[in-house]
């Protein structure tokens, strides 16, 4: 009995290990962007196609499996999640916010809205 408990406990690890490895793989191609007030009748593709552009970033809707605002509590300022088809354009998102922090020119909502 004890043998047994031991393969299943095994079983067991080996199983939370590939599912944290599956998750992983699929939060690889997401970004989060913050910092954009939530305005009425927005269109979040048009914040993310704007962003992109502020970046250099030659983005197709068709690059977008999903993009979405989660809901909040306090709809001020949420979050707005991107969940890309390839994780060469999520790495160009990083890859350009990094470079404009270390140059001390952060992307700002201003940029993205004039009404920010």
């Amino acid at each position: 009995m004890e043998n047994k408990y031991m393969k299943l406990e095994m079983q067991s690890n080996k199983n939370k290990i590939n599912l944290n490895i599956s998750e992983q793989q699929q939060l690889s191609n997401n970004i989060t962007i913050s910092g954009i007030p939530i305005t009425k009748n927005e269109n979040i593709f048009d914040i993310i196609k704007i962003t992109a552009d502020n970046l250099n970033i030659d983005l197709q809707k068709s690059h977008i499996l999903s993009a979405y605002r989660p809901k909040t509590k306090n709809n001020a300022d949420s979050k707005i999640i991107v969940k890309f088809n390839n994780s060469n354009i999520e790495k160009a998102f990083i890859s350009e916010i990094k470079t404009r922090i270390k140059n001390k020119n952060p992307l700002k909502s201003n940029q993205i809205h004039s009404s920010f």
